[in-house]
């Protein structure tokens, strides 16, 4: 996963131009559950119910105390159960952006750590003004952190 978050939807914003006149009114709050998410090259993999499946294995408390709280969420306790019931709730995205297709996350996080490297070794040598020298430097440096990856 790269992003998860829950959010409480308590009223809905009315000051814009073209609100109806009709204000609407929730008639209770909301628990939104967003997740940006990569998903494994698996044939088999499932959407969504994999990643919640994976999802109530690793947090079942945090799950259990935020959704308990919904309308229709299952007492039973049962994975199935409470899959079932959080794909029945979702809500499909029509319209998605992908900043990084066909990258994973640990590509992504390996781009950032060369970037801060990158950083850090032009923050150091900033002040070297020997051609030579800052070339073998930085050499010697991007060596190292491809070699890491």
């Amino acid at each position: 996963m790269h992003f998860g978050r829950w959010v409480v939807i308590d009223e809905l914003k009315t000051d814009w131009a073209g609100v109806p006149r009709d204000t609407p009114q929730l008639n209770s709050q909301y628990v939104l559950f967003d997740v940006d998410l990569t998903v494994p090259d698996y044939d088999d993999y499932e959407l969504p119910r994999a990643f919640l499946r994976e999802l109530l294995y690793a947090i079942p408390a945090v799950v259990d105390a935020v959704w308990s709280h919904c309308y229709g969420f299952p007492k039973s306790g049962r994975l199935d159960d409470v899959i079932e019931y959080l794909v029945r709730t979702q809500i499909d995205t029509t319209l998605y952006y992908v900043g990084h297709p066909g990258v994973s996350v640990r590509e992504i996080r390996r781009a950032l750590d060369q970037r801060d490297a990158l950083i850090e070794f032009v923050t150091a040598e900033q002040s070297t003004r020997v051609m030579p020298t800052l070339q073998s430097r930085y050499l010697t440096a991007a060596e190292q952190w491809f070699a890491s990856t």
